[in-house]
């Protein structure tokens, strides 16, 4: 009887399918559902994080800014490893109808840099726009002069703020919005009587009285916040700020003065 030959062999065992022993795949399984199991955890341990992050923020932002219309947005990258390194690259804040010192009414956007959340959100720099719309104008300057807001009207237009005053707004008040130092300054540019303009030398009189040239510190605001320059467009009076490492959760309106 003749033996198979070997390349017969070799050859059936070839075409023979490779089948993974039962416990090669229990092995395999178990990795799968290790590797799922990490995974859920990681995105609920970042879910986690980000709403715990979020939330500290926000709360320090609404008891700073108090005002409760507020977003909060931290950004992209993984939490959980942010918070073992205790630094954020960038959050965003957006508050409406918030009060900054002495300005109430305002909208605000800040970026806070490389903010660490632990004891106290606290933020390397921050950058800053506060968008005063004509209401919010209109109380700064009320409260300012001591005058009833129903008595004003306010616009805005090339750069200048036009104020009407009186019960019958024949007053018309044009002022030049410039920093001083740490101080935001009304100054008088013109001034008409019922569409009739006012002499210059009345008008500079008028602005040495201090009756609408006054003051409005910028002293004490949040973040340790300073501003670094104003524009006026047709709706609103911007002020641009820039800040240094300081905490959000701060009380800044106890600090502020007027004179």
């Amino acid at each position: 009887m003749r033996n198979s030959s070997p390349v017969k062999s070799v050859r059936a065992a070839a075409a023979t399918p490779w089948q993974p022993t039962a416990q090669g795949r229990i092995r395999r399984i178990l990795a799968v559902s290790v590797v799922l199991a990490l995974s859920v955890a990681f995105c609920a341990a970042e879910v986690f994080a980000r709403d715990k992050v979020r939330a500290m923020i926000m709360d320090s932002a609404r008891r700073t800014l108090h005002t409760t219309a507020l977003t909060v947005d931290i950004g992209p990258s993984p939490m959980v490893f942010n918070l073992v390194t205790d630094r954020i690259s960038a959050v965003s804040i957006a508050a409406k109808d918030a009060s900054l010192c002495q300005f109430g009414s305002v909208d605000i956007s800040a970026v806070l840099h490389d903010v660490s959340a632990f004891g106290g959100p606290t933020a390397s720099h921050t950058d800053a726009t506060v968008t005063m719309n004509l209401n919010a104008i209109r109380q700064a300057l009320s409260e300012a002069n001591g005058m009833d807001a129903a008595m004003l009207s306010v616009t805005t237009h090339d750069g200048l703020i036009r104020l009407n005053a009186g019960p019958t707004r024949k007053l018309t008040v044009e002022l030049v919005p410039a920093l001083d130092g740490s101080d935001l300054v009304f100054t008088i540019r013109a001034m008409a009587i019922a569409g009739h303009p006012v002499d210059a030398r009345q008008v500079s009189a008028f602005s040495r009285g201090g009756s609408i040239q006054r003051r409005r510190s910028l002293v004490g605001l949040p973040l340790g916040l300073t501003a670094k320059s104003i524009k006026v467009t047709d709706s609103a009076l911007m002020l641009y700020l820039t800040g240094r490492r300081a905490q959000l959760a701060v009380a800044p309106s106890q600090q502020c003065r007027d004179h």
